[in-house]
């Protein structure tokens, strides 16, 4: 059987690497302004501008869901791992 072997340092360095690369990942709008002009052009691509910085945030808050997601989880594998470990003694 293999061994899964967990080094917790490490799997909590990248986890908080990884936070805050998510956290200063720059969501806001810097509220371009496009010269006034009625033609659909210029509708469309405000809609494109709004839809490129919602996703942004939306991919910004699946990061840190998954970052915390990911301690959770690493916790409770140490937890487990520690309690099957009392048991072997």
């Amino acid at each position: 059987m293999t061994e899964i072997k967990l080094i917790q340092s490490e799997v909590e360095n990248a986890l908080s690497e990884l936070k805050n690369k998510a956290d200063g990942f720059d969501t806001s709008n810097p509220s371009i302004s496009f010269s006034e002009s009625r033609l659909d052009l210029l509708a469309e691509i405000t809609k494109m501008e709004q839809k490129y910085y919602s996703i942004i945030d939306q991919y910004q808050n699946l990061l840190i869901r998954t970052e915390q997601d990911m301690r959770t989880l690493i916790e409770q594998l140490v937890q487990k791992d520690k309690e099957l470990s009392q048991k072997m003694k």
